[in-house]
């Protein structure tokens, strides 16, 4: 195991201060109810994160980030929403540095093409693409596999 890099407290302390800015302005806003639940809870679990990076390491920064990221990609209609608000680009930006520092204080991550495009709010849509079946997929169920395939 590789010893965990020492983040810079100017790093940290912007990405601690773009979310409590953030979470003001969403807290505040007239967004949809569940996007703001969401929102407001991702973006606390990375605040509070940050506020333990001193007693614990980098593991709660990377469990916020992997926690958002997989809960906005398994939403496609929160993902949608927050498509639709003023805060997506600070909400993306945010999560863009938490990678970004992950990727560095850990050295271990690669920042995928999938997570960039996560990260970048692509233009795909989520429910045709869970719909869709390969002929193998087909095939398989034919023959009474119980193997099961999900695209997204």
């Amino acid at each position: 195991m590789q010893p965990e890099l020492i983040l810079k407290k100017d790093e940290i302390e912007k990405i601690k201060n773009d979310a409590e800015e953030l979470l003001h302005e969403i807290i505040s806003s007239n967004i949809d109810k569940d996007l703001k639940q969401c929102l407001v809870d991702h973006i606390e679990e990375i605040k509070n994160a940050i506020e333990e990076y001193e007693l614990e390491g980098i593991v709660p920064l990377r469990k916020a980030f992997e926690s958002t990221v997989g809960s906005i990609s398994i939403q496609p209609k929160i993902y949608q929403k927050l498509k639709n608000t003023k805060h997506k680009e600070k909400f993306w930006t945010i999560l863009a540095h938490v990678a970004l520092i992950l990727s560095i204080a850990v050295g271990t991550i690669q920042i995928g093409k999938d997570t960039i495009a996560l990260l970048t709010a692509p233009e795909t849509n989520v429910e045709e693409s869970q719909h869709k079946e390969t002929k193998q997929d087909v095939k398989d169920k034919s023959k009474g596999s119980k193997d099961i395939t999900i695209q997204v």
